[in-house]
């Protein structure tokens, strides 16, 4: 995660009035809130666990979800109201586990590369909020960071910011073509800078 520093608050700045000038009336709404001091600025990550079932498509946000501590940190597939996420950083980990995936073992496991997971690094990706591409038939071997020892595992570093809007669905997608072990679960994250109260 990022920490809060004035370097990524300037950016967040930046991009919120870029995306003003282009007219997205719901950064505007947040935009005001935050010249205002009603919301502030820090380094924030949203994240979401699915386990695989075996399928070759995987969908990682389900608007029937709850909020459950260590499985995600958003409800029904959507951030909070006042909530806005510059993601700056995409991270994929996964676990093949021994037994049938429960919510508490999902929250409890060791996540790790999708290396050594059958299929996967093999697989895409698609990542949209509010209908807008964040990435879009994404190669999966993007996140297969094991040799580069100056970031975390598993994460790639979006080339330009994207928003992931405020209490508007995130629908995360992962296909492999190739069934996997039934037993397979998969933790992406969204990391960057987010409004906050």
């Amino acid at each position: 995660m990022y920490s809060p520093t004035g370097s990524l608050r300037d950016l967040f700045i930046t991009e919120l009035g870029n995306a003003v000038a282009a007219k997205d009336t719901k950064v505007a709404e947040v935009a005001n809130r935050v010249s205002l001091n009603e919301l502030k600025v820090s380094g924030h990550t949203l994240f979401t666990v699915a386990a695989t079932g075996g399928s070759t498509t995987t969908q990682l946000c389900e608007q029937s979800k709850a909020k459950t501590r260590g499985i995600n940190n958003f409800a029904h597939a959507k951030p909070a109201p006042n909530q806005l996420l510059l993601c700056m950083d995409v991270r994929v980990t996964g676990v093949v586990l021994g037994a049938v995936p429960t919510d508490a073992t999902m929250a409890a496991a060791n996540y790790g590369s999708i290396k050594g997971i059958a299929a996967m690094q093999n697989g895409e990706i698609d990542i949209y909020s509010n209908g807008q591409i964040i990435v879009k038939d994404f190669p999966l071997s993007n996140f297969v960071t094991d040799q580069d020892q100056t970031g975390r595992l598993g994460t790639y570093k979006l080339p330009v910011p994207k928003f992931i809007y405020p209490d508007s669905e995130i629908k995360i997608e992962i296909r492999t073509g190739v069934a996997h072990d039934v037993n397979t679960v998969i933790k992406v994250e969204l990391a960057g800078v987010a409004t906050m109260n």
